[in-house]
């Protein structure tokens, strides 16, 4: 896909009420015939949803996809849900993009999202969250948000997983002066999910800045979300 948002700047600042929004403008979801949705972890066949960085969920008919990219450089759209066999049933786009690179500061007081759209018809599998990627001097801001969430399912088939998330900043000094930033991240799965043994919550994954910092928290259906000082 194309629909990637790639910026270079001094610093940034995404207002109260303002965003930066790709979702489902990743990888498109299978079509009908029980395909499978495009990307490295498109939902396979009838009710698979996609997977980016947690796995998809299914139901008996279908696969879920996998993991892939990198934890703490994603760069990689989300994938694809399954389609189903007749009319139109196709799966969830999965969601975009989001890289930025600031040489000073990044604040969101608004919204970043990178989630999954929801399957678009019963039988058919969501898309995955897509990638945010942000390296800055400091980071802050007032309840912003920064989300790479799976789509939710329709009736028979499987919520998709979560995206990945990475923050680095690079001037550890400056970002231990800053206060805590009320922002909330996640890459939470999409919403229940068909198959009891991977049952998606919409509250997994959600955490405040302050819990971040220099952890990785990744598992099955849940993306993966690192925060981190990089020295430069």
């Amino acid at each position: 896909p194309d629909a990637r948002v790639h910026l270079v700047c001094n610093g940034l600042a995404v207002a109260s009420g303002g965003k930066i929004d790709v979702n489902g403008k990743g990888y498109r979801g299978g079509e009908i015939g029980a395909t499978t949705g495009r990307g490295p972890g498109g939902g396979i066949g009838v009710n698979g949803s996609a997977g980016y960085g947690g796995v998809g969920g299914k139901n008996s008919l279908g696969r879920s996809g996998g993991t892939y990219g990198l934890a703490t450089v994603p760069a990689d759209p989300g994938s694809g849900g399954g389609g189903w066999g007749s009319g139109p049933n196709e799966g969830g786009c999965g969601g975009g993009a989001i890289w930025i690179e600031a040489t000073g500061p990044v604040v969101v007081d608004g919204n970043v999202s990178a989630n999954g759209d929801l399957a678009y018809a019963n039988n058919s599998g969501g898309g995955s969250g897509g990638s945010i990627y942000i390296l800055c001097a400091t980071f802050d801001g007032t309840n912003g948000t920064v989300s790479a969430k799976g789509g939710n399912r329709q009736i028979y088939s499987g919520s998709s997983g979560g995206g990945r998330i990475a923050v680095i900043y690079t001037n550890i000094a400056a970002q231990a002066a800053v206060p805590v930033p009320s922002v909330v991240f996640s890459t939470a799965p999409g919403v229940e999910d068909y198959d009891v043994t991977r049952a998606g919550d919409p509250n997994d994954h959600v955490i405040e800045f302050n819990e971040l910092h220099s952890v990785d928290y990744e598992n099955d259906d849940q993306g993966a979300i690192d925060v981190f000082g990089n020295p430069t």
